[in-house]
């Protein structure tokens, strides 16, 4: 893979040792910043994740929201089956370069597309000057909490048009019973509410044993966040602070953490 100004191989320092990635140019784009200045970005969530991996030695990895793959990256040099989906096709393409750089190109498959609720073509809002991990889909209740809170300026003229896939259709991949036992990450940008109204088949089928949330978008969204803890409910999970790598079990009604990680009830 040639590394020109969007392809820079650089490394994750993590739980699993040195493990070779491909950022996009660190100067546009804030997560390639982060790991080009330290060799991680939000390290303690590949550290709850790994804990969780280590504990069920059949867990595999549904990464929804994978942006380069720091995570989908580490669990399959862990050894274990990933599926990564991401709506940005530029970091699809740096997953799979980075796959092929690590020789777990065989663990790891890749989905080019937004998930949702419904089969439908959505509008992202993408950053300016090329910044992936912020982007978003367009919801005009989100943007203006998106646009407040994160602190990057949005092209929200020039929008992409990503098709939907659901969680629930992952059923008919020819490898899904490799996942049995699965680990699902979220973190979409506020959409992860429709991810998990999509994901009630999955749900039915898998062995979900743990679901890390990007929270703080729901903090103060009272539809999307009751949507989520009724599902959550149903399916018989509780949520749990991330501290090194789990801390203590949370009151879903009045927390207001950045990520939250949902376990199921003992």
């Amino acid at each position: 893979m040639k590394n020109d100004t969007d392809f820079i191989l650089n490394k994750v320092q993590g739980a699993v040792g040195n493990v070779p990635i491909y950022i996009h140019d660190p100067g546009h784009d804030y997560i390639s910043s982060q790991v080009n200045a330290s060799h991680n970005f939000e390290p303690h969530i590949f550290e709850t994740i790994y804990s969780c991996l280590k504990e069920n030695g059949d867990m595999n990895l549904i990464d929804v929201g994978a942006n380069i793959g720091i995570i989908s990256l580490q669990a399959a040099v862990l050894g274990r089956e990933v599926i990564s989906i991401d709506a940005a096709k530029s970091n699809i393409q740096h997953i799979c370069a980075s796959a092929h750089e690590n020789n777990a190109g065989g663990r790891i498959r890749l989905i080019h597309n937004a998930v949702s609720d419904i089969h439908t073509s959505v509008s992202f809002v993408m950053g300016n000057d090329g910044e992936f991990g912020a982007s978003f889909m367009d919801d005009k209740n989100l943007r203006q909490d998106k646009i407040r809170m994160s602190g990057v300026k949005f092209d929200t003229q020039n929008l992409v048009t990503v098709d939907t896939v659901l969680l629930d259709d992952l059923l008919y991949l020819p490898n899904i019973y490799d996942f049995k036992t699965v680990f699902i990450k979220l973190d979409i940008e506020g959409s992860e509410h429709k991810v998990l109204l999509g994901a009630r088949k999955l749900f039915q089928k898998l062995s979900v044993r743990g679901v890390l949330m990007e929270w703080r978008w729901h903090v103060t969204r009272p539809v999307s966040k009751s949507i989520i803890l009724t599902f959550m409910e149903e399916f018989g999970f509780e949520p749990y602070a991330i501290a090194k790598p789990i801390g203590s079990k949370l009151d879903g009604k009045t927390m207001n953490n950045s990520d939250v990680i949902w376990l199921p009830t003992q």
